[in-house]
């Protein structure tokens, strides 16, 4: 798939979108795709994931709304529109929204606020992707909002019996998972949420037939337990279709009022899906379908000093690891937006 140089558009109140930005994995060089929302003035970065079925050209009327506020990443991920690859359902698509982001960092550097924060935002699949991501990338983000999000995708494929969406979780996946449930956990924000250093907050229909509410509710359920910064505001009687545009309001909002950069506590446990990423390194286990609980130890630089796999019920136990130093993001080719 070859490169070309983005379409930009002028929207309203001086923002410019640019189409189909093309950029490449970080991981294994896929050609992918984004559109970059770029508003009036320096602002902090906004990643938007679509909904399962969806492509990022659903999300325009949407983002328009947050491109006030925000450079909006809106991305399509390995697999969907006209990137490369094939989707993986939140393993290794979800770095293609972190390459976005850093994407934008590089090239988009005048237009970014200072502090460099950045904010996670989906809905149904894209909520379930925001969840594992804010766990997987755990300093990352300031803070996310999911609206109905997936939180458990062994639960979600079991409980579709229509066979809406486990088609496409047995290509994805490879397998169900009652054979593979690890790969299933690694993919699931519920599994993940020790990881979790962000605030974040859930919306769910508490008449949602796709998503079923019980995925918000044993998310916030175990959040609690975890002590871990989680609102959730569950809408009595309303279905899958929540309106992005009508929440707005307050999304901007609780976006707003958590304005800081995610530090990492300098030791602690992780659960890893597959991989984490900080912004100093990423952990890849030799199986990208592992999960594993990790003890960890960062040095005053945030690299690892120390990592080690623990292995009790339920954990993966025996799994290697390899730690990736990732590189520091260098300004360079800024595009001029006009």
């Amino acid at each position: 798939m070859s490169e070309r140089m983005p379409e930009c558009k002028p929207a309203e109140e001086s923002k410019s979108i640019l189409y189909n930005v093309p950029y490449r994995s970080s991981y294994d060089g896929t050609m992918l795709y984004a559109d970059f929302f770029i508003p009036p003035k320096p602002a902090p970065l906004l990643l938007y994931f679509h909904g399962w079925h969806l492509t990022k050209e659903s999300a325009h009327r949407t983002l328009d709304v947050f491109a006030r506020d925000f450079l909006v990443v809106n991305v399509d991920m390995r697999g969907r529109g006209e990137c490369g690859g094939k989707p993986d359902c939140n393993c290794w698509e979800l770095l293609d929204g972190i390459d976005a982001l850093n994407y934008a960092r590089q090239h988009f550097a005048q237009h970014i606020a200072a502090g460099d924060l950045a904010y996670c935002f989906g809905g149904s699949g894209g909520g379930g992707n925001t969840l594992a991501a804010m766990a997987k990338f755990p300093d990352h983000f300031a803070a996310g909002v999911a609206m109905c999000p997936i939180s458990d995708y062994a639960m979600w494929y079991e409980g579709d019996t229509k066979g809406e969406f486990r088609d496409e979780m047995d290509v994805w996946i490879g397998r169900p998972p009652a054979e593979a449930p690890e790969a299933y956990r690694s993919r699931s924000g519920l599994y993940l949420l020790e990881n979790l250093q962000a605030p974040l907050r859930l919306y769910h229909g508490s008449a949602d037939e796709r998503v079923p509410v019980a995925h918000s509710r044993q998310y916030k359920e175990r959040a609690d337990s975890l002590g871990k910064k989680v609102e959730y505001v569950e809408l009595d009687g309303a279905g899958h279709s929540l309106s992005e545009e009508a929440f707005s309001g307050e999304i901007l909002d609780f976006f707003h009022k958590h304005a800081s950069v995610t530090r990492l506590p300098r030791e602690g446990f992780w659960r890893i899906g597959g991989y984490l990423q900080t912004r100093r390194q990423r952990v890849e286990l030799t199986s990208s379908e592992a999960w594993v609980e990790a003890r960890y130890l960062l040095d005053e630089d945030g690299y690892l000093k120390q990592l080690e796999i623990l292995g009790d019920a339920g954990v993966d136990a025996g799994v290697g690891y390899r730690i990736v130093d990732l590189p520091q993001i260098q300004i360079d080719n800024p595009i001029s937006i006009s």
